[in-house]
């Protein structure tokens, strides 16, 4: 039997799974090959924490059209969390903050509607 729960998982635990480029690329990727067999995916932290938000760490100077291009990479990646075919259930534990928010934002509200 086939399961219908996907389950991705934001491991980078080292740094508390701050949300870089190559993660969301990642993420990405996995979200685009999501099987049609699958109905919801799970989004977990690997380790103590959901996500420390954006990684400081890796920020780099860019003009205005890499901003812009990059903004826009990341729009279309979360885009994909909270429009995809599937709903995306965060699995919030330990710290949540910042740029992780956008991540369960979404998922917030639409629990929220189904309940009121």
């Amino acid at each position: 039997m086939e399961s219908h729960v996907m389950v991705i998982t934001l491991n980078r635990p080292q740094k508390r799974n701050a949300i870089n480029d190559a993660l969301l690329l990642t993420l990405e990727k996995e979200l685009d090959a999501v099987p049609d067999s699958v109905k919801c995916i799970l989004l977990p932290g690997n380790g103590e924490h959901f996500s420390a938000g954006l990684d400081l760490s890796e920020l780099t100077e860019r003009d205005v059209i890499q901003g812009l291009f990059h903004s826009r990479m990341w729009h279309r990646v979360l885009d994909k969390v909270q429009f995809g075919k599937v709903p995306v259930i965060a699995v919030v534990h330990g710290a949540v903050v910042g740029l992780s928010l956008i991540h369960i934002y979404p998922i917030i509200r639409f629990w929220w509607e189904i309940k009121n």
